[in-house]
């Protein structure tokens, strides 16, 4: 008689190491002698409250604007951080930091007057502008904290919700 009649491998909840048990034992609520000894909790109980806790703190956490700037067409990185103070890794000068400051802004005036004309169906928007998902919008989001863009606002609300 085989030594595997009767038995089943599964995983312990706590640590996700295999063990092969009895075949009467429900494999989802087995865990290892090690992991009851030590008192651990199921893994993903665990990892449930934490991902509420972030929930919580991304709901709770105050909004705020930041300013990005185009790295490439799909890329975006911050220029000020979180709190409103500038990054140290820009090694401008003064001088040339207000020149900066005042060209963005310009942009920035700029680029909201072709928003406008996009929305009013205008322009078309160019190929490096679009949503990198549906290929019809403007691309309009940006995602944090990684940088990456390239989503309009109807792609970005699908996607939030399947994630």
């Amino acid at each position: 008689m085989p030594a595997d009649v009767g038995t089943q491998i599964c995983r312990c909840g706590g640590c996700r190491r295999r063990f092969r048990v009895s075949a009467s034992i429900q494999s989802d609520t087995f865990m290892c002698r090690r992991c009851i000894r030590e008192g651990r909790r199921r893994a993903s109980e665990v990892e449930a409250e934490e991902r509420e806790k972030r929930l919580n703190s991304l709901n709770n956490a105050p909004k705020r604007v930041m300013t990005l700037h185009r790295v490439s067409s799909h890329f975006f990185r911050m220029k000020s951080k979180v709190f409103g103070i500038e990054s140290s890794s820009d090694s401008l000068s003064d001088t040339t930091e207000n020149h900066t400051r005042s060209n963005s802004r310009t942009n920035f005036n700029i680029r909201r007057g072709f928003t406008r004309a996009v929305d009013a169906g205008q322009v078309e928007v160019p190929d490096s502008e679009q949503c990198k998902i549906c290929f019809d919008a403007e691309a309009r989001v940006v995602l944090l904290p990684c940088g990456h863009g390239g989503l309009c606002e109807g792609c970005a609300k699908v996607v939030s919700y399947a994630y």
